[in-house]
């Protein structure tokens, strides 16, 4: 497997860099890159509901939006981001464990940390959240990428991020620095970031690196003016809506419904949340928009999305009836 290694710290770039792999380039790939202070939010997520967003632009922290689903994460320069894009295999879409095994090897047998793949997506030092995963599918490929958090300062964290505490205190914690932790704390002999990564490709490439052309770099920065674009009018533009429903949902994740009645119609209609989904969930809200608001229309509509689990893995029918309905 080849590697290639950004030589830039901008969220926007390195993001669209994945999406363009994974859709141009018909190979095996291990994609490592380092962001500066930045939050990724899920495919499938409120930017209003997960991060203080004037505190982000009073510190000139970037808000990215990832194609993934699963939760927000705050990176600075001391976290490394690393992506299996694999060819043909998308069928493998959520197993988290088999191919979080490489990583959770690495840090065993080369760095000597008790590491071990935990909860439903995360790979974790003495209970502590040390790699966050997802996974994304394209055109019959597989993206499965993740954070390790090396040596990242979360003082501010509570400042920066607003997650949802029923799931925190479900966990057992009582907040976000509770529940993560660092590499670095972990090392019996201390390396620095760069050794790190230069440790990490070592162990998982075993071909030389792959390095993009300037017609490709141009490519992936339209990608990326057009990623920072979107996320800015998604702020911009913002509905205001009389009925909400929010929920944490154990093995689901945390799911947002948000809508707006007329003459007992629905007339506007949004679906956010923390969960992994292989399709855009985004794309159902027309389904329902100017139907009747009722228990039986909206549970009609439901049972007729084809290939349910596909937009909400993990997550029954009736279920999203009863929060629609607001029960």
């Amino acid at each position: 497997m080849k590697y290639i290694l950004s030589k830039t710290n901008n969220p926007y770039f390195n993001l669209a860099a994945e999406e363009y792999i994974i859709n141009n380039l018909n190979e095996d790939l291990f994609y490592v890159y380092v962001n500066k202070p930045c939050v990724i939010i899920g495919k499938n997520q409120d930017p209003m509901n997960e991060t203080n967003i004037k505190y982000l632009k009073d510190h000139n922290i970037l808000l990215v939006r990832r194609v993934s689903g699963g939760g927000a994460v705050y990176q600075d320069l001391g976290n490394v981001n690393y992506s299996f894009v694999l060819k043909d295999k998308a069928k493998d879409i959520y197993k988290f464990e088999e191919y979080s095994k490489p990583i959770v090897d690495f840090l065993k047998n080369k760095l000597y940390v008790n590491a071990e793949f935990g909860g439903r997506n995360d790979i974790q030092i003495e209970g502590k959240k040390i790699s966050g995963i997802a996974q994304f599918v394209s055109n019959n490929n597989l993206i499965f990428h993740g954070t390790l958090i090396f040596n990242v300062d979360f003082s501010n964290v509570s400042k920066i991020l607003t997650p949802n505490y029923d799931k925190i205190i479900s966990k057992g914690v009582k907040s976000i620095q509770k529940r993560v932790g660092n590499i670095y704390s972990e090392l019996k002999e201390k390396i620095t970031k760069e050794q790190f990564i230069g440790l990490l490709i070592d162990n998982i490439a075993n071909e030389k690196e792959y390095k993009f052309s300037e017609e490709q770099l141009k490519e992936i920065a339209k990608i990326a003016k057009e990623k920072e674009e979107k996320i800015t009018f998604l702020l911009e533009k913002r509905n205001q809506y009389q009925f909400k429903k929010s929920e944490y949902i154990s093995g689901f994740g945390t799911i947002q419904i948000y809508f707006n009645l007329k003459n007992q119609e629905i007339s506007q209609f949004e679906i956010f949340g923390e969960y992994f989904s292989k399709y855009n969930t985004d794309d159902l809200k027309d389904i329902f928009i100017g139907k009747k608001y009722d228990q039986n229309t909206i549970k009609d509509i439901v049972y007729k999305i084809k290939d349910f689990e596909n937009y909400f893995y993990n997550l029954n029918r009736d279920k999203l009836v009863s929060l629609i309905m607001l029960k």
